[in-house]
């Protein structure tokens, strides 16, 4: 596992979580999970390549893509204690998703901005 320096990727990353995803400590399993859900059938191939292949590049770490039973739902998932807190570390929030703020290093960065934006709301099907 590796942990990468700020940049373009790990906006867009930081983006598609915003808007699809989460990350959450489970402290009765001790378990760290870091999720993003999608449609079965419309983000299959976006999970199963662009998404996996991103977080392969970012951490070096092969993700887990499961389908919820009884849904039409797909769940990437990336379950490390690691991620999780370099996540929180960088800005992310955990838990229950509030008001919006990226993190301060995306926001004073226009081109980190830029690919935030299209992690949020081009990737993840957001409508404005």
């Amino acid at each position: 596992m590796t942990f990468p320096a700020t940049n373009q990727e790990l906006a867009e990353f930081f983006g598609i979580l915003t808007g699809d995803g989460y990350i959450g400590e489970y402290q009765e399993r001790q378990a760290f999970i870091i999720g993003i859900t999608g449609n079965k059938i419309k983000d299959s191939d976006y999970l199963n390549n662009i998404v996996s292949s991103m977080v392969k590049n970012l951490f070096n770490l092969e993700p887990k893509i499961y389908h919820i039973k009884n849904q039409n739902t797909l769940q990437l998932t990336i379950c490390s204690k690691g991620i999780f807190h370099f996540l929180r570390e960088n800005g992310f929030r955990s838990g229950r998703k509030g008001e919006i703020v990226p993190p301060l290093w995306i926001t004073s960065n226009k081109n980190y901005m830029a690919y935030f934006v299209r992690g949020f709301l081009i990737q993840t099907d957001v409508c404005v």
